[in-house]
């Protein structure tokens, strides 16, 4: 066990200590908030006749307070809260009809939502009276029955939310004649997740339903679900996109700096199942930036069980790892590149996943059932390819779109809101800015994502994902290139035109504040992220490559609550069928007062020699330049023949600068100093530079066969990565 060098784990009296302060807030402003519920309360309003919350959190605070301590003034106070629900239940039956089952609206009525969290404190030390509980379990049951009335299923987070509750009472009320009845429902709600990948793609509510389902399982005493493959994977997952701000990165929906404390149960109940000190580390880290400087009002209802899944004994290790895929291609559908665990590492996040390849079911259901078109099932944005997050020294250089403002659609979850390129099949209208024109299509239309490659290089961090829309005639590869020990990003987007079709492309990134411009880049700046202020005084510059027929610009756009630039380069017109184009973008992190000029000038094209099928780019520096090779045509050294392998050499060479390079590799990075090359590539069988051969797959083995087994001859295999040092 090793000891983090900057904060010590988390204890159970830390989250007590929260609890206490919390449950003394809600004290003090008892009586106020009740009138301000009472004001606000409008029986015929269907959003304005909720039960009030925080009756439900000081019943339930007290209540465990109360538990661990044996203070009897919190046993009243947790008794009051409860009991005011006799008083609170009054107010609904004016809005509902005779048969008091439905409203005019044919909504099922509200039961009183008794947390049976605070009941069974309570019960266990015979604090209520006969009547009283009769009365509390009179709730309980009415609340157990009105999940009769909730036709929401799946791996997503409704379907366990409340599920929790339905587990407690099952416990509290066993010898109820309906216990049965319940009990069948509440595995029917549960198997819906168990050892099951969920279909939430959103930072808020994937570990509220991990959370949940911990819960249950604790509560109805079901160890088994941590044997569940699921489980170790999800924690895992939590943990590589933990950013340098100390909180997991945004995607899908998602509210800046918010939803930490599920976060926090999930690492704290991980830590103390598998004795795991990296989810300890991360648990503790979200303690110290977030919970530690919670206000009272911040302090979940559910902090009871974090306490309870809080391990005192589990020490903390700080993850050493570097980029890499989080956690796979299937699943998670994430990369991250970082260049460490520290508050001032760099790190950028991808999310490739599109319409996912399993819950198909579930999926549907919802699509079906709740009027959200501009989602991707579930809680997803249109964010395939999207930049989600980019940090640089502890500063924010891109962000994600945020969650929606109102009901029931909301904003935000469109691909334009996004870093990445978005498609439309109709011309811009030039009457009016382009975001207006792409803003006429915010549905979101499913996509099939995959990686093509992911590679970690000793100077270089390497990905290439894909994402296909065949109804629309188009496949988009995004490859980007970490450039470690410079701290830049390059980007390579590139489409192939899958029949002839007309297509808007539009290469998308947004910022707060445009500081200064150039022909073809922007320098640019995030202050405050929902009324967070960005740390740090670093800046982004954003260079696109200039094109023909390219136009760069920027516009105004409301994104994440607040006015943002969109800056872009579009590119509009006919395409024919297999056609290739590409944008090139780098993302520069730099010091205010960096010569933004000096930085553009570093930046050179190395003209291939198949124009339209790849892509080279110089990047100079002092004493050294770093050379990319891109190939855009994955299919390029392909023969018709029905031979094996169908790929050859002499098809698939491009020459880059003059003859400067020659190869066939999918991906060739250098960097150069005066007389020394330090390679890396991916999928290649030789490589040239100034016709000196620095690299060549062995030929060992005959392998092109015919389909009727005749032996041809000796073939020049691919390896699939490498990297080496060569003297030139």
């Amino acid at each position: 066990m090793s000891k983090d060098e900057k904060f010590n784990p988390a204890t159970r009296q830390h989250y007590l200590e929260l609890i206490q302060l919390a449950a003394a807030h809600i004290r003090e402003t008892y009586n106020a908030r009740l009138e301000a519920w009472r004001l606000k309360f409008d029986p015929d309003s269907i959003l304005a006749r909720d039960f009030p919350s925080f009756i439900f959190t000081s019943a339930t605070f007290e209540a465990f307070l109360f538990d661990v301590s044996g203070d009897m003034d919190c046993a009243h106070q947790a008794k009051k809260a409860l009991l005011q629900l006799r008083e609170i239940e009054e107010w609904f039956p004016t809005a509902f009809g005779p048969s008091r089952n439905q409203d005019k609206y044919g909504f099922w009525k509200r039961v009183p939502q008794v947390p049976p969290e605070a009941y069974s404190y309570l019960k266990k030390h015979g604090i209520l009276s006969a009547d009283e509980t009769k009365l509390i379990e009179g709730w309980l049951a009415d609340y157990a029955e009105s999940f009769f009335n909730f036709h929401e299923w799946g791996a997503h987070n409704r379907a366990l939310w409340t599920t929790r509750d339905f587990a407690r009472i099952i416990t509290l009320l066993p010898r109820h004649p309906a216990t049965p009845r319940w009990k069948k429902l509440c595995r029917h709600l549960l198997d819906s997740s168990w050892g099951k990948w969920s279909i939430e793609d959103a930072q808020i509510y994937l570990p509220l339903w991990l959370s949940k389902m911990m819960h249950i399982a604790d509560i109805l005493e079901l160890p088994n679900l941590f044997r569940e493959y699921n489980m170790l994977y999800y924690l895992n997952y939590f943990l590589h996109l933990m950013a340098p701000h100390g909180m997991v990165t945004d995607y899908g929906d998602a509210r800046w700096q918010e939803c930490w404390h599920w976060y926090l149960t999930c690492f704290e109940r991980g830590a103390k199942e598998y004795k795991n000190e990296e989810f300890k580390w991360a648990a503790s880290r979200i303690f110290e930036t977030k919970a530690k400087h919670a206000k009272p009002d911040e302090i979940d209802i559910d902090f009871p069980f974090l306490y309870e899944c809080c391990g005192d004994s589990v020490g903390i290790r700080k993850p050493v790892s570097g980029s890499r895929m989080v956690m796979d291609d299937l699943a998670g559908k994430k990369i991250v590149f970082r260049n460490g665990w520290e508050p001032d590492s760099s790190f950028l996040m991808l999310n490739y996943k599109g319409d996912q390849d399993y819950g198909r079911c579930d999926r549907d259901y919802l699509r079906q059932t709740i009027n959200v078109p501009a989602e991707k099932m579930h809680h997803g944005h249109a964010d395939e390819n999207a930049i989600c997050l980019l940090m640089s020294r502890g500063s924010v250089l891109l962000n994600d779109a945020g969650y929606r403002e109102t009901l029931t659609n909301g904003m935000y979850r469109a691909d334009f809101y996004h870093n990445r390129l978005v498609f439309r099949n109709e011309p811009p209208d030039r009457s009016e800015p382009l975001l207006n024109s792409l803003h006429k299509r915010s549905w979101y239309q499913p996509t099939h994502t995959e990686r093509i490659h992911f590679f970690n290089f000793d100077r270089w961090d390497y990905s290439r994902t894909r994402v296909k829309r065949s109804e629309e005639k188009w496949e988009w590869d995004r490859s980007i290139i970490y450039l470690k020990a410079e701290d830049m990003f390059v980007l390579i987007d590139s489409v192939r035109i899958l029949d002839d079709t007309f297509l808007n492309i539009n290469s998308l990134f947004h910022t707060e504040q445009l500081l200064n411009f150039g022909p073809n880049w922007f320098d640019s700046r995030l202050n405050e992220i929902m009324g967070w202020r960005n740390p740090g005084d670093r800046r982004l510059l954003i260079w696109f490559k200039p094109q023909v027929g390219m136009n760069i610009s920027s516009e105004q756009l409301l994104r994440n609550r607040m006015v943002n630039y969109t800056v872009y380069q579009s590119l509009f017109r006919e395409f024919k069928r297999n056609e290739i184009v590409h944008f090139c973008t780098l993302l520069i992190p730099h010091d205010k007062g960096a010569d933004l000029e000096k930085l553009v000038a570093r930046i050179s094209d190395l003209q291939p020699s198949l124009n339209t099928k790849g892509v080279g780019l110089i990047i100079d520096f002092d004493g050294y330049r770093h050379i990319i090779c891109l190939k855009l045509d994955l299919e390029l050294d392909l023969v018709e023949d029905e031979i094996r392998p169908k790929y050859r050499y002499e098809r698939g060479e491009i020459s880059f600068g003059d003859q400067l390079l020659a190869t066939d590799a999918r991906l060739l990075l250098i960097r150069q100093t005066e007389n020394r090359l330090r390679y890396g590539f991916a999928e290649a069988s030789k490589i040239k530079f100034r016709n000196q051969m620095i690299y060549q797959a062995p030929s060992t083995q005959p392998s092109i066969f015919h389909p009727n087994g005749e032996f041809f001859r000796i073939a020049q295999p691919k390896r699939d990565w490498w990297e080496d040092d060569v003297q030139v």
